[in-house]
């Protein structure tokens, strides 16, 4: 069982399921967050016009929502 949820009394097969695919969108969305992040760092350092950086960024952020909409389908 999770680590954050209790473990007294336990709590329902479906409510475990839904937190652990809760916890698992968050941390794509994390996972994407930095990918996006490193981008703009890099991009950054290396000169790339900002219209290059917000490119790298939106298609980032699509690829966020896709993976919330995948998570929460």
């Amino acid at each position: 069982m999770n680590d954050y949820l209790p473990a007294d009394p336990p709590l329902p097969a479906g409510m475990v399921a839904a937190f652990e695919q809760a916890q698992d969108a968050a941390e794509a969305f994390h996972d994407a967050a930095c990918r996006t992040l490193d981008d703009f760092t890099a991009s950054a350092y290396e000169g790339v016009p900002g219209v290059v950086i917000i490119e790298i960024a939106t298609d980032n952020l699509s690829l966020l929502t896709d993976l919330v909409e995948e998570h929460w389908a």
